[in-house]
């Protein structure tokens, strides 16, 4: 993390002490939206993340969504230091995906960044992606490679890269290796995404952002920084360790892929059987978890076995890069 204090004094326009590299206009570019629900413990990181980019062509939205933390507080005092670059606005709790419609809605700038409460940005993120923006009118969106870390910010893992290309995009339904991490990595075209209706509020983990991902790419290019410049924290409270309700929500995903990509949501839909049903051995080995998993190779045994062998083959490449 760096070491400057946890906010600055109370900012106007810019923040004092920037870097030479950072694009001067006169209205700022991007809006950055935070879902934020009981993030007491890491959302100080995220909001520090923001203020330490290189750009300050950026305004802060945060959704507090209706935390019962004391998060409410943290985020006060926060946006009290920033003064006019921020905000915070309290709803009910409603789910991640209607906090980021929330803020999109109320963005006015020219692009909208997401990025989790739990999650951080690397100081030159923005002005990164805004620059690959700002000179490829193609392009609806940019993402970037990424970092997984540790619940106490360390870094694991090797970096993890997302082309959008359409083997890629394959490999993301599928439940392989592949996946943007698109909620704290996306910068994207605020009247694209407002075109698009922003996220599927009836979605969750996993299922919202791969949903939002092919409909986005189906409006324009999308492309991506080939630079790791977020860190995705994985840790237990997260939403997507439900495992029953992130199935349910990629079934949605699937029903919706099915008109366009029949062979693709059918793979998809057994694989994302054979997940859980390993996932439920791991969790709580039983007689019952196991049968799941036999159904799975009786009903699609070549589809499922091709599904483990891709996740046993990523493993073990993973643990070689990493010895």
């Amino acid at each position: 993390m760096s070491s400057k204090p946890s906010l600055p004094p109370r900012c106007e326009r810019t923040i004092v002490d920037v870097k030479e590299t950072q694009m001067e206009t006169d209205e700022p570019l991007v809006t950055v939206v935070i879902p934020c629900f009981n993030g007491e413990l890491y959302v100080r990181e995220a909001i520090q993340s923001v203020v330490d980019q290189t750009s300050t062509s950026w305004v802060l939205i945060i959704i507090d969504d209706g935390s019962t933390d004391s998060s409410p507080k943290i985020l006060r005092e926060a946006v009290t230091r920033l003064g006019e670059r921020a905000r915070v606005v309290r709803t009910e709790n409603q789910g991640a995906c209607a906090a980021r419609n929330a803020g999109l809605k109320l963005a006015t700038t020219k692009y909208v960044a997401f990025l989790d409460s739990d999650d951080l940005w690397m100081e030159e993120k923005l002005i990164t992606q805004i620059e690959m923006l700002e000179n490829d009118s193609r392009l609806v969106g940019v993402t970037s490679d990424y970092f997984l870390t540790n619940p106490f910010g360390v870094r694991r893992a090797r970096r993890k890269s997302f082309t959008w290309s359409t083997n890629a995009m394959i490999d993301w339904t599928l439940l392989g290796q592949s996946a943007p991490a698109m909620n704290s990595t996306l910068v994207g075209d605020r009247l694209t995404l407002l075109s698009l209706g922003g996220y599927n509020e009836g979605l969750v983990s996993y299922g919202e952002d791969l949903e939002l991902g092919w409909r986005l790419r189906a409006k324009g290019a999308v492309s991506y920084a080939p630079r790791a410049l977020a860190l995705v924290r994985i840790w237990s409270g997260q939403i997507h360790n439900d495992t029953p309700q992130m199935i349910s929500s990629l079934s949605l995903v699937y029903d919706g892929l099915r008109e366009r990509e029949p062979d693709l949501a059918e793979k998809a839909r057994v694989n994302a059987s054979v997940y859980a049903a390993f996932r439920a051995l791991k969790v709580e080995p039983s007689f019952q978890a196991l049968l799941g998993l036999t159904k799975c190779f009786l009903i699609a045994p070549k589809i499922s076995f091709l599904y483990i062998a891709r996740r046993a083959g990523c493993a073990c490449y993973g643990r070689w890069r990493r010895t």
